[in-house]
């Protein structure tokens, strides 16, 4: 019979509580990251740790490729798997099949909705304001007031408009789900995109 390794418990709480107050999670348990288990996740790819994976714009932030490794890490995902995870991080549109056929009979295609997407998804200054939203946060990057003592400029600042999405061409969509449940969605990764879709393959573990 295989021996099961001896976990400390209460080192695991500390660690998960020191996670907490630093912001890192929402409070939910979350997997401890060391060193040598985030080298088993980058060992996965040939890109370079620093390399910039996504920027957030509105929320003045950037994923790199060590940042992901440690977010997917903490939730929980195996090493292995990392490459899909990279290849995964991508604003994607999830269209219902329904709601398909209705675009479709009216002419509408991929195209047509990618642009109405990004042009709709943005917000007033004004509006963002009323709601605390108008800032962000120096610590988290989360949006917040900017009367908060935390709150700093967003990169948009001096605009009237704050984009979702940095080009149309950020959006992927696709037609999945049952006929019969009229549902569709924006299924959101993290933050905003630009650029040409992350349409890309799995790569190999680097040698």
């Amino acid at each position: 019979m295989t021996e099961l390794p001896v976990i400390d418990i209460d080192e695991l709480r500390r660690v998960m509580e020191d996670y907490s107050e630093r912001g890192w999670t929402d409070g939910l348990p979350v997997m401890p990251v060391t060193e040598s288990y985030l080298t088993e996740f980058l060992s996965q790819t040939a890109r370079e740790p620093d390399e910039v994976l996504l920027a957030m714009p509105h929320l003045d932030r950037e994923c790199t490729i060590r940042t992901a490794a440690i977010n997917a890490a903490m939730a929980g995902c195996l090493p292995e798997y990392f490459p899909v995870v990279l290849a995964a991080w991508s604003a994607l549109q999830g269209l219902g099949p329904e709601h398909a056929e209705l675009f479709a009979q009216h002419g509408w295609s991929k195209d047509d909705l990618r642009r109405a997407v990004y042009e709709h998804a943005s917000n007033t200054r004004e509006a963002l304001a009323a709601v605390g939203k108008d800032a962000v946060s120096g610590q988290t990057r989360w949006r917040l007031s900017g009367d908060h003592p935390d709150a700093v400029p967003d990169s948009a600042a001096g605009s009237d408009r704050v984009r979702v999405l940095n080009s149309a061409q950020a959006v992927q969509i696709v037609v999945a789900g049952a006929h019969n449940s009229g549902v569709s969605a924006v299924i959101e990764t993290f933050g905003p995109r630009g650029g040409p879709p992350a349409i890309v393959p799995i790569e190999s573990p680097a040698a």
